[in-house]
Parts: structure tokens; C-alpha cells; sequence
């Protein structure tokens, strides 16, 4: 993959990239990043929400 990389041959680095995440071992590795991302997802803070469009405080001095 490296090799392809460093030799600028896109077709051979995207089929490359494919056949290894069609493998059981990049499958496996899929899962276990799906995984983390969920982990991470549930250990995060929620998202503050957006605030209305509108002029900004006045400063107070």
C-alpha cells in the first residue's frame, strides 16, 4: 500500500484499500473503530445547542 502510495498509482492504493476492508481482518478492524466511536459518542458531553441568529449582548463596561 505504501509502495502504490509513494508511486502515485491511486487505482492500485483504492484497490488495495478495498480488498483489505473486505477481509475478515478489515472487517474486524472496522468494527472495533465503530466501536470506539460509539464508546466516545456516549462519554461526550452533549452538544450545546446553536444559539438564534440575533445581534450580539452589549458590552457592558
Amino acid at each position: 500500500l505504501l509502495e502504490a502510495a509513494r508511486e502515485g498509482d491511486i487505482a492500485k492504493v483504492e484497490r488495495l484499500t478495498l480488498d483489505h476492508a473486505a477481509s475478515a481482518e478489515g472487517q474486524a478492524w472496522l468494527q472495533r473503530g465503530q466501536a470506539q466511536l460509539q464508546e466516545a459518542e456516549r462519554a461526550a458531553p452533549p452538544p450545546i445547542p446553536p444559539r438564534e441568529a440575533s445581534a450580539p449582548p452589549p458590552m457592558v463596561h
